[in-house]
């Protein structure tokens, strides 16, 4: 049975209100998005990094004009704000259209080159890109690097925020990749660091939106996502296509059924989209409780640096990058990205990572949600071994459907994922009250001295409020008041709910004395050394 066309369908269904009419003209084609029409002359054929194009957008009886390179952030954006001056419009539509055109542009060319019996390859990096890209990848203070390419490319602070944010993006190439809510008050930056960080992505694998209609999702063209990030500006925009977002954070594919009526039958049938990950969703927003509650579980919730100290940072930021030496390093910040997206042009996604310390890994697991926190944590892992792949043993092992290649998380890897799962998904004592601390404290006393007299671990020891009293000498009313916040940010977990006499146990092992960050549950590094094995390999038979 013929599938109906994409467009078709779109249209028929009337399913995508920003679909854009196109038409060809000689040497080029035009797209009509209602109020502004754009004209499309001498589109590159010459691989696919650039899509530099002859452009002419008309609104009524003004236009403006120029060349330009559609994948290049700073000429969209000064293209963009030229013609929204010029049209008294919103430069925010015309940058989405601008990203439409994009989508568009991407598929006609491939088609182009496809009727010219031509092969669609990415443009060859140079010897001496390459061999850049290969020691960025190579080099032992890889992660470090990349915070000073933030820093170049005028993103202060937010050390964990974008380093988090970067990793997400690199685990578009795992099977089951991260996805960010990135949550702050307006005006603190979410937005910025949603656009830097996009910045690092390859063009041809980031898709821009400022709104997504409820289906316009489903009728990607399959293939059209595979290993891409899609960025959200602000919740709302996302508000009509929730359940799909939902669903392909989740399961990494949408399927959809549409039933169409042939054309020359009459006969109706049913035409099946799937369109398949895996992708990376990103979305920015002022509201901490924005999307709905299954939704937002599924993301890792970023947020901004809103401190005095932060802001101070910035407008002294803001103010170098209007002298000599600011014009200088943001002329730098293309060789900059270049290197990034020659350097992600090199791995190799069909690697898979193995983790030869899962066994020993620890996380918490008082709550249902945990099953899915932990999945977050474990992909971070794997992420970070993944952007290493240059620094590690390529190891294969023959199965009865073929040979797989992979590399071995190591040590130094769970380190790392250890601290940015501490600064993102963690907490700190400064959130206690002073006295909620001192019995916290109290109570960790206490458990260490009973798990040395009854030779058990700590958390296997129960205790109850009368126990606490005993210990500390606190009165009855103290206790009480000051082990609620306790429970409620599970620093201890309510076991048994006896009436009588509820008995608790010790979730928190100390964590956080020195007032950074922490998440209760992980094993450290150093005691894995001593009782993790790496899991030995069996030959499969």
């Amino acid at each position: 049975m013929a599938q109906k066309s994409i467009s078709e369908t779109l249209q028929s269904e009337n399913l995508f209100d920003t679909f854009p009419k196109e038409s060809p003209i000689e040497n080029g084609f035009l797209y009509d998005f209602g109020e502004r029409v754009y004209r499309v002359l001498e589109m590159n054929l010459v691989g696919l990094s650039r899509l530099k194009v002859n452009l002419k957008v008309t609104q009524g009886a003004h236009f403006h004009i120029d060349t330009l390179d559609l994948y290049l952030d700073r000429a969209r954006e000064r293209y963009a704000q030229v013609a929204a001056e010029r049209f008294q419009s919103d430069q925010a539509e015309t940058l989405q259209e601008l990203y439409t055109l994009i989508e568009k542009l991407d598929e006609k060319r491939v088609k182009l080159l496809q009727n010219k019996g031509e092969t669609v390859k990415e443009e060859s990096m140079s010897t001496s890109e390459r061999e850049e890209a290969l020691r960025f990848l190579k080099s032992p203070n890889l992660t470090e690097e990349i915070t000073c390419d933030f820093d170049k490319c005028g993103l202060i602070g937010e050390e964990t925020s974008r380093l988090f944010g970067y990793l997400a993006t690199i685990s578009r190439f795992l099977e089951k990749p991260l996805g960010l809510l990135i949550v702050s008050r307006s005006g603190a930056g979410k937005s910025e660091l949603q656009e830097v960080i996009g910045k690092f992505i390859l063009p041809v694998q980031l898709k821009r939106y400022t709104r997504i209609s409820g289906q316009s999702l489903f009728y990607q063209q399959n293939g059209n996502l595979k290993n891409c990030v899609i960025a959200i500006a602000e919740e709302k925009g996302a508000e009509d296509a929730i359940y799909s977002i939902r669903t392909l954070q989740s399961d990494q594919y949408l399927t959809v059924a549409v039933t169409s009526t042939d054309q020359k039958t009459g006969i109706k049938r049913t035409d099946e989209y799937r369109v398949e990950g895996p992708v990376v969703i990103i979305i920015t927003t002022t509201n901490p409780e924005a999307l709905d509650f299954e939704t937002r579980n599924r993301f890792v919730i970023l947020t901004i640096d809103e401190s005095r100290e932060q802001t101070r940072r910035i407008l002294k930021k803001q103010r170098e990058q209007e002298s000599l030496e600011g014009l200088v390093q943001s002329s730098a910040e293309e060789i900059i990205i270049r290197k990034h997206h020659n350097a992600q042009k090199l791995l190799k996604a069909s690697l898979k990572v193995v983790n030869p310390f899962s066994d020993a890994l620890t996380y918490p697991d008082d709550k249902l949600l945990m099953r899915r926190e932990q999945k977050k944590y474990l992909t971070l892992i794997k992420t970070i071994a993944f952007l290493h792949q240059y620094q590690r043993e390529i190891k294969r092992m023959k199965t009865p459907h073929g040979e797989i290649e992979y590399i071995e998380v190591t040590l130094a890897d769970i380190a790392l994922a250890n601290k940015l799962a501490a600064d993102v998904l963690g907490r700190s004592l400064d959130e206690l009250s002073p006295h909620t601390r001192n019995l916290l404290n109290e109570i960790k006393t206490m458990i260490d001295e009973l798990s040395k007299k009854q030779n058990k671990k700590p958390d296997e020891i129960l205790f109850s409020r009368r126990d606490i009293r005993e210990h500390t000498g606190w009165s009855y009313w103290q206790v009480y008041d000051h082990i609620k916040p306790l429970l409620e940010m599970e620093y201890l977990l309510l076991q048994s709910e006896s009436r009588n006499r509820p008995m608790y146990r010790l979730l928190w092992n100390g964590e956080g004395k020195e007032g950074g960050r922490f998440l209760i549950g992980l094993i450290d590094t150093e005691s894995l050394k001593k009782q993790a094995l790496p899991q030995k390999r069996r030959a499969l038979p």
